[in-house]
This record gives C-alpha cells, structure tokens and sequence, in this order.
C-alpha cells in the first residue's frame, strides 16, 4: 500500500504525494490567505516553490521562514505581525519542528489575542485557534501530534533565554500530510536520529508505572514498528530506497504513535535533558536522543522496565540487552556514540533547564542521567 489515512487527533495523510493533496485539503478548510512558515530545510529541498503554486488560491500564501531548531518567540512575534498585516486567515506549516511549533503558537495568539507570556501562565485562555495544516516531511517533525509547544524565551538581561513547554492541546490542525518523498529526500541519518527520538519518547512512556494503558498501548507499538522496519540496523539506507514507500509509512506511524504516547504525560528526564541541551547549543534532538538512550536505559530504576519494554529491539538486534541493541542500533546508522562527541556539554546551566522542565519529580533522574552520560562519554 503507497498510503495510508490514519486516525491520529488530527486526520493524517501518509503518502509519497501527500503535499499533492495541499489545495484540495486547504480548499476544503476553506483558506483564503494562508501564512506559510517553514523551516530552511523545506526552502533548501525546493518544496517551497512547490507548496506556495499549490496554496489557493494561487499566489496568495504569505512565506515566512523559521531559522531557529526550536521555536523562538521573536520568530513567534515576527510571523503573528506578518499574520495580522498580511489578513492571512489561515496557517500552513512544512518541515522542521520548530517550524510546526511556530505555526500552532501563531494559530494559537491570532485567534486567542493574549500575549504569549500570559498563556504560559493561564493556557485556559486558549479556547480555539486559527486553522493550520502541517505538511510534515520526516517522522521527527511530527511535533502537531504532542500536546504542547516547546519555544525558547528571553530570560531577564544577561540570562540565558529559557526554554519553556505551552499547553497546546486545544491547537489540532485540521489535517496532517505527511510526505514520504521529502523523507527519502533527506539524508538517511537524519531520518535515523528521528527515529531514536521517537524511541525515546516511547520509551520513557513505557518506564512509567503510572502511565495509562492507552499511553502505553500507543508506546509499545512504536517500539514495534521501529522494531519491524530494520532500517536502524541496516544501516538506514533502506529508508530512502526509491521502493521502500511501505517502510517509510511504518516509520511516520510509529513516530506518530511514540508522540502521542506522551500527552498528558509531564516531560520525562531523557527529553528533559535532550530540550536542554537543543536550546543550549542548536542540535536537533534526534542525534542526542541515539546518545543518551542507551545510558538512559541502564540507569537504575529503568533497566527492568527497559528490558521488558523495549525486547523487540533486543530481539532484533541479537544484543544481550537493550543498551546493547541500541547501541549497536546506533553505530549502524553513524550517529554518535556519546554527547561529548557531538561537542556538547552538559553543564550547570544546562542541568538547571532540564531539572525544570522535568519538574520537581523529574529532576533526580535528571541528575542520574547527566552523570551517566557523563560516564559514557569519558569511556566513547
């Protein structure tokens, strides 16, 4: 099969042509005037041009492009003054997620008319929002699917800008296109690291012995899915095989399914630890997730509920254990084996977002998992 509607919150086309279906889906949510924010990969690949010819009507979309890895509220700021100047009734977002995370905080502050720093403090403001679609071109941007927007703001003079999470989930879009010929288009450790993202997410659902069933049931099947498709073990140049439409699809699923496994869940130390050091240095997370993962699951306190959790991997893999299958995961798809040989640090400042990002509850594991992936890094 070369597509699949599934029913995530938001209907979701997975399909090689599924930007293809941009006038006919924006047609029907009846846009005039969209704000189109994408990221610099989407204008690197000439999916722009593609997208603006296909926006009706024709012409009409507004551009604006996001240079950050994460949301900014300047950028924020930026687009919504664009928004407003430009009467765009509409938003269309494409590629990174920190384009998708600008779109739904642009849909969100058009429609809500409450500063951003009001929101954070009283998200029931947020009753609607402007329609948006997502035009999603790898499994790591399937950010529309999480309940809340992670963005960067100015701190105080002389502080480092703060990274925040916004309660988003009254911002769905009205439909979700994610295309598997972006994918193939982009390099396959790229699409590599957003699969380890994605295994992140699920699996720090799976260590929590209070996560629901729902939350949990969506987690196991990414587990397995990522599992069943090999691409991580194979190297990951089966993920842009020109015929390997069907593993791509399987890949956007499951990174559907590993963010949702998060909603309603506070942000876990590994993703704690990972937004950090993002905001810290501009690194997308997925080359941190495949980092830090295997640390993560053989800290005390994880490992059993590792093991048990993530098996399809260690049964995949042949590994002794799951630090091992993700380890071995890892070095087949090039990705670094440790923080320090991204060139990153994990320092007190560093430390001190991720604790409050994880929350009072979150902020020894938090600890533990720095000191671990310190320890790693001393023996990469």
């Amino acid at each position: 099969m070369n597509m699949r509607d599934v029913a995530f919150q938001s209907p979701t086309l997975i399909a090689p042509d599924a930007m293809e279906h941009l006038p006919k889906t924006t047609a029907a949510a009846g846009f005039s005037r969209p704000l189109m924010i994408v990221c610099g990969a989407t204008t690197t690949f000439g999916h722009l041009h593609r997208m603006r010819s296909m926006a009706p009507p024709p012409g009409r979309a507004v551009p604006f492009e996001v240079r950050h890895t994460v949301a900014h509220e300047d950028a924020i700021a930026e687009a919504l003054s664009l928004f407003h100047d430009m009467s765009c009734d509409s938003v269309i977002a494409a590629g990174s997620g920190a384009a998708l995370d600008t779109a739904r905080a642009v849909a969100m502050l058009a429609s809500t008319h409450a500063p951003l720093a009001e929101i954070v403090q009283r998200p029931a403001l947020v009753r609607a929002a402007k329609p948006w679609i997502a035009v999603v071109p790898a499994p790591a941007s399937l950010v529309p699917l999480s309940d809340r927007i992670v963005a960067d703001v100015r701190g105080e003079v002389g502080t480092p800008t703060q990274r925040i999470a916004i309660d988003a989930s009254r911002v769905r879009p009205a439909r979700i296109l994610c295309d598997t010929d972006c994918m193939r288009a982009l390099p396959p450790q790229t699409v590599a690291a957003g699969l380890f993202a994605a295994l992140m997410q699920a699996a720090e659902t799976l260590a929590e012995a209070d996560a629901p069933h729902a939350n949990r049931a969506l987690a196991a099947g990414a587990v397995r899915l990522i599992a069943g498709t090999g691409g991580l073990l194979a190297g990951v140049t089966a993920l842009s095989d020109p015929d390997a439409t069907a593993l791509r699809i399987t890949a956007f699923e499951a990174a559907g399914m590993a963010a949702l496994s998060r909603n309603g869940r506070s942000i876990g130390a590994a993703s704690a630890l990972t937004l950090a050091l993002t905001g810290r240095h501009g690194v997308r997370h997925g080359p941190i997730a495949a980092a830090l993962l295997p640390a993560w699951t053989a800290m005390d306190g994880h490992g059993g509920a590792a093991e048990a959790a993530l098996a399809p991997l260690v049964a995949k893999a042949g590994a002794p254990s799951v630090a091992a299958a993700l380890t071995a995961m890892r070095d087949a798809a090039g990705l670094a084996p440790a923080i320090r040989e991204l060139g990153l640090e994990i320092d007190a400042n560093v430390r001190k977002q991720a604790e409050a990002l994880a929350g009072p509850d979150g902020a020894a594991a938090v600890a533990a998992l720095a000191a671990a992936a310190d320890a790693a890094g001393a023996m990469a």
